[in-house]
């Protein structure tokens, strides 16, 4: 789970996000489960279990935009730490980007990706089981939707909108 060099060294940027997430996990234990998404599976009212195939990935726009299209998407931390790190829950993934991001003034964007159209294998190595990583390059095919993330006036990141809303405006 930690990012560590060729000496097995973990690197003092990711020993912070680490120790802000496990922050996160145990702030967001009560929130998460009652975001509508954020669960792994949720039970329906005639008993039907269903699975939550969204889930949501924050990246800089500027990043995001310099990318080729026609390539799979890889954040710029990957080659360092090997993985893509998501969230589930709308709720959680504008908790995370505050945590970690607060403090970058440029715009954001948010992946909507389709867990059931990803190719690379993923992993909920997390206790909470609401940030899975995703163990190599994502397919494009698998990212539903791409939208802005809003923030206030103090850096915190809103949460973002609901797939269907998106998909509803365009």
């Amino acid at each position: 789970m930690d990012a560590e060099d060729a000496g097995g060294r973990v690197g003092r940027r990711s020993r912070r996000n680490l120790l802000l997430i496990r922050q996160a996990e145990q702030r967001l234990a009560v929130p998460a489960a009652l975001d509508a998404s954020a669960a792994a599976a949720r039970t329906m009212p005639g008993g039907e279990v269903f699975a939550v195939r969204i889930t949501y990935h924050g990246t800089p726009r500027a990043w995001y935009e310099r990318l080729d299209p026609a390539q799979p998407y890889v954040p710029a931390d990957f080659e360092r730490e090997g993985f893509i790190h998501c969230t589930d829950g709308r709720e959680a993934v504008s908790i995370i980007l505050t945590l970690l991001y607060r403090d970058d003034p440029g715009e954001w964007v948010v992946l909507y990706i389709d867990k059931e159209k990803v190719q690379a294998p993923i992993k909920y190595e997390d206790p909470a089981g609401i940030y899975p990583h995703i163990y190599g390059p994502l397919n494009r095919d698998a990212i539903a939707a791409v939208a802005p993330i809003g923030r206030s006036p103090d850096g915190v990141f809103l949460m973002p909108p609901e797939l269907e809303n998106l998909q509803a405006m365009g």
